[in-house]
């Protein structure tokens, strides 16, 4: 909840903008360790609350975009 509540303010902060955010800012801002701030990250673009717009590597944060009413996938078709 404390990460999806990140996502929101961060998306909130940058408008209409994609935010920029590495999994281990998110993870001293929330108080977990990196590599779980790295799943917890996954799984919130996993169930589409979610979408990475660009890749970290390096230095560089991921950018994301928070969508606060997700569509999921439809399993029929």
């Amino acid at each position: 909840r404390r990460l999806v509540g990140l996502c929101k303010l961060l998306q909130e902060r940058a408008g209409d903008a994609p935010f920029f955010l590495a999994c281990r800012k998110a993870a001293s801002a929330i108080g977990l360790a990196h590599t779980e701030s790295a799943n917890y990250l996954s799984a919130l673009v996993g169930v589409g609350l979610l979408t990475e717009i660009s890749k970290g590597k390096g230095c560089r944060a991921s950018r994301y975009r928070f969508n606060p009413q997700p569509t999921m996938p439809n399993p029929t078709g």
